[in-house]
């Protein structure tokens, strides 16, 4: 039953987007008054579109949350940020309504969003879904630097969850979200009389259920327990995401998150959060396709996963915390990012490139990655939300058109299948740096081997040049 509900959501997105009654434009950046967003938001129709007219980029929020009541579509032509300015805090986005609501954003920016201690609702720093029973969709979309609040002795001890977005059913496609925070929980270790609480939970996204696909998650936190004078809160399970049920997560990256830590007291002290990268709880499981989930911790503890996982062609660096099963998944390696964890796009040198699922029916894959490169290139897919791309601009790269080699990873022997009909070939290896070091011809007739005795261990890219065409293969050199 569950499952069938997961596949409705998928459905949901991509056949209502969107089936509106008008299309409203946004006249100005301004916060309120005529022609803002607010405005435009308050006057529309259930089921309407909204976009914003030619040279706008941007909302500047300075009073209140935008709250929005009835099923909408907010798209933007380009990236539109959506941002709280001032010293005033508030979320960014309440979504409300008695009965079933459909948001639908597409390139919006969701950003600085702070709910202050001591709010009666302290969830979803960014976007907060009030009604169980509504769906937020996100496509190419931005969720960043949120938190939600802190413990109050007024309200609760504990903090906000869902530092990014609280949601009970969400979709989100071709997104990032970045650096949000889940509120700590109430901290009193010098007064004996006053309680202490847990963190918020889910830093990134707290959710029931999910479809994410190809989306970035990282430098999220969970909240940190409060110290009490008797003992301490525990740590917000979750940096990147939770999910109270069940989801499908496919190509991507969740990295770089971490769990809440611990409230430690004069006399006591509490937990520590669980996972950093994904949370679940419950009898149900999350599938896990072609993910890169690695470098979540917490005090330099592996924090990658924690629950029950179905998983295939993954990557995940660490699966100790969780109850994890499938096939074809690299565990204890690290992914090769360029320069992490400020560019988490894959290095020439990764073992996540070309290591997904060959057959990528029914993943629904947008056709760019998180960098508007092609998502799929030369019939294979990398792990994680962006795909490889081979150097520009060397030369040695243009034309691709692989051939069959054979073993990869190799040691010293590299054997491939050329058209014994053609004559002689011209080949080079370049180092991954563009850097030329070996080349040579292999004459018609002859065995089609390369002695690789002379290479240093790593990434090399093989170029054969024969008659007008133009080949390559990566391969590693063990």
């Amino acid at each position: 039953m569950k499952k069938t509900l997961l596949v409705f959501l998928v459905l949901i997105s991509y056949s209502l987007i969107m089936l509106g009654q008008n299309v409203l434009f946004v006249e100005n950046p301004n916060g309120t008054g005529p022609g803002s967003l607010r405005q435009i938001i308050q006057n529309s129709n259930n089921g309407d579109t909204i976009k914003f007219l030619p040279g706008i980029s941007y909302v500047h929020l300075d009073s209140n949350e935008l709250v929005i009541d009835k099923s909408l579509s907010i798209v933007g032509d380009s990236n539109i940020l959506i941002k709280r300015m001032g010293s005033i805090q508030f979320r960014i986005v309440k979504i409300g309504g008695d009965g079933f609501v459909r948001v639908f954003m597409k390139n919006i920016t969701i950003s600085s969003g702070i709910i202050p201690m001591g709010y009666d609702e302290k969830r979803g720093g960014g976007i907060f879904v009030e009604n169980p029973n509504s769906i937020l969709v996100l496509h190419n979309c931005l969720i960043s630097n949120n938190t939600s609040a802190s413990g109050h002795i007024n309200t609760s001890f504990n903090g906000g969850d869902g530092g990014g977005i609280y949601a009970k059913n969400i979709e989100l496609v071709n997104c990032r979200v970045m650096y949000n925070h889940c509120g700590y929980g109430l901290g009193s270790p010098n007064n004996p009389e006053l309680p202490y609480g847990n963190g918020g939970t889910g830093g990134g996204l707290c959710c029931d259920s999910a479809v994410i696909i190809n989306c970035l998650f990282s430098g999220n936190s969970a909240g940190g327990g409060g110290a009490g004078y008797w003992g301490g809160g525990n740590g917000g399970s979750e940096g990147g995401i939770y999910i109270g049920s069940y989801g499908k997560i496919t190509n991507s990256t969740i990295c770089f998150n971490s769990p809440g830590s611990p409230g430690i007291g004069p006399n006591g002290y509490g937990l520590p959060g669980n996972g950093g990268g994904v949370c679940q709880y419950g009898n149900d499981e999350i599938y896990l396709e072609n993910c890169i989930i690695s470098n979540n911790t917490l005090y330099d503890e592996p924090k990658n996963l924690y629950g029950n996982f179905y998983a295939n062609y993954n990557l995940v660096y660490d699966t100790s915390n969780c109850n994890l099963y499938g096939s074809n998944n690299l565990a204890g390696v690290l992914p090769g990012f360029n320069d992490p964890p400020n560019d988490l796009s894959l290095s020439v040198n990764s073992l996540a490139i070309n290591a997904g699922n060959p057959d990528t029916t029914g993943l629904l894959l947008p056709e760019l990655d998180l960098l508007n490169n092609p998502r799929i290139i030369g019939d294979t897919i990398d792990l994680g939300a962006y795909e490889y791309q081979l150097i520009v601009g060397s030369g040695i790269y243009s034309n691709p058109n692989p051939i069959e080699i054979f073993p990869n990873p190799v040691n010293n022997t590299l054997h491939f299948k050329l058209d014994v009909e053609q004559s002689d070939f011209t080949y080079r290896i370049y180092s991954v740096n563009g850097i030329l070091a070996k080349e040579g011809v292999l004459r018609k007739g002859q065995n089609h081997t390369i002695d690789l005795g002379s290479l240093k261990e790593g990434l090399f890219v093989l170029q054969i040049i024969g008659e007008g065409d133009v080949s390559l293969n990566k391969f590693v050199k063990r």
